[in-house]
């Protein structure tokens, strides 16, 4: 297995973030906290990053997640929702998801970055834990990216379609190398070696329908101890999670027979051996284990290539954790000091003296890292937004004033207008004579005198059917 092993580690290296996608990220980041604090009610609002993003697990395909509260204590996305349904120039494909934690899921137009916004805690205490476990078990971070790339392939790693989410695939990760631990003393190092025994164990061996997974512990437990057997539908997997041992994180996983199969055909075909599959354009073909599991989507590849067309000199970003609301992005090449004017060069944005003595009182409490440069937003700035949105708007009236539009005639006029036209297409000139002279003629009639029948014409006669014609015309027949 020492082919794999090579192999899954030059995975993670090609699939690990680059620079362009660190970038288009932070954009993407942006001008999500300033639509969000645009508005009057969450100005104070607190956001922050959580999930794969925060852990560094994520995938060129994966999705910023993004938590928002306010000081007071949650929030309402209906407002949020709204506004980002206004701003349809920097974001596409808006919709909002009804749950039990309720989400926006939104795609960021520039950078094609898919975004989930929601208002949890449990998101960021996660994502905590899952740091810890990767300082813990270094096994964990390969064996996720390649699992996750194998789920993805199979449209089997969104939750909200009954697929495996990534806490729950981490936590499933964890507990395997406790596992292993136990039996064999050491974790292995070979990752080869580990990933096979994963699809063994998960593919196989695991009773889904009456044991249960607790990292906490590090232990399997029964479901029937933890009051977690569902009769209806009792292959449901339970994962524990570790800030709170009554949720169960996987609750969504309805799918999981489907994911078992799936752990049982990449065991099998790992076993017959690598295939020779082609890596140049010279055709050069070289063995491979994991050509066998999964693959690079096309539209992975050419995500990736539109980055770097946006940022080409671009450098890596750190991930940001905190409040993104106190946060102001200096080294960004898509950011400047009036209003985000776009600028070619990405030097360094010269500070006010109010924010410099903020940036000095920060530093006396955060440790100031040497990659990336962060600082307090001062009001100013705000300030200044606002008279400028105000002055696009008096320069709107004064050309509402010049040049004012039409007035607008109203739906009845336009409908009578249409039925003329129709009426003068449609009907002969003849009848439109006949049409202008009764119009002409006004008959007076007094209120003792009765009203005249109208003699029908030619036109309004009722016409009788061919056949009966032809019966009026047959003379009756003799008795």
């Amino acid at each position: 297995m020492q082919g794999l092993h090579e192999e899954m580690e030059d995975f993670c290296r090609y699939i690990a973030p680059v620079a362009p996608e660190s970038e288009g990220r932070l954009l993407a980041l942006k001008d999500v906290t300033t639509t969000i604090t645009s508005l009057v009610t969450y100005e104070d609002a607190r956001i922050e990053v959580f999930g794969s993003y925060r852990t560094g697990l994520y995938l060129p395909a994966s999705d910023l997640d993004i938590s928002v509260l306010l000081p007071s204590g949650g929030a309402d996305l209906i407002p949020i929702y709204r506004k980002f349904t206004r701003s349809t120039a920097l974001y596409n494909n808006i919709r909002l998801i009804p749950a039990k934690v309720p989400i926006i899921k939104l795609e960021h137009r520039k950078t094609q970055i898919k975004i989930d916004i929601a208002i949890s805690v449990d998101g960021i205490n996660s994502s905590d834990i899952i740091c810890k476990y990767l300082k813990e078990y270094p096994q964990v971070k390969p064996l996720a990216l390649v699992l996750k790339q194998f789920l993805f392939v199979r449209s089997m790693n969104e939750p909200a379609t009954g697929g495996l989410g990534g806490y729950s695939l981490i936590l499933m990760i964890v507990s395997f190398l406790q596992y292993h631990e136990k039996l064999y003393g050491i974790a292995d190092k070979n990752l080869g070696q580990l990933l096979l025994l994963f699809f063994q164990l998960y593919g196989f061996e695991f009773n889904y329908f009456f044991t249960g997974i607790s990292c906490k512990d590090a232990t399997y437990v029964r479901k029937s101890e933890r009051g977690r057997l569902d009769f209806k539908h009792p292959e449901t997997l339970f994962v524990e999670d570790p800030n709170d041992s009554g949720n169960n994180v996987s609750q969504s996983t309805y799918k999981i027979l489907n994911i078992r199969k799936a752990f049982a055909f990449a065991y099998n075909e790992l076993t017959k051996g690598p295939r020779p599959t082609l890596i140049n354009e010279n055709e050069e073909k070289r063995p491979s284990y994991l050509s066998r599991i999964l693959y690079l989507p096309g539209t992975m590849i050419q995500h990736r290539k539109h980055l770097e067309r946006l940022f080409p000199n671009s450098e890596m970003r750190p991930t940001i954790i905190g409040d993104l609301n106190d946060y102001f992005y200096l080294k960004f090449n898509n950011w400047s000091e009036e209003g985000g004017v776009v600028r070619e060069s990405a030097k360094e944005v010269p500070l006010s003296d109010e924010e410099e003595l903020g940036s000095e009182k920060d530093d006396d409490d955060k440790e100031s890292s040497s990659d990336s440069v962060v600082i307090i937003r001062s009001k100013d700035t705000n300030e200044e937004q606002k008279k400028q949105g105000s002055g696009r708007n008096q320069a709107k009236d004064t050309l509402n004033k010049k040049y004012p539009k039409p007035p607008k005639e109203s739906t009845k006029k336009k409908k009578n207008k249409k039925a003329k036209k129709n009426l003068e297409e449609t009907a002969p000139q003849a009848d439109k004579k006949k049409n202008k002279k009764k119009a002409k003629e006004v008959v007076l009639i007094e209120d003792d005198q009765e009203c005249p029948p109208k003699k029908r014409t030619q036109s309004e006669k009722p016409r009788r059917s061919p056949r009966l014609a032809e019966k009026l015309k047959r003379k009756p027949r003799m008795k």
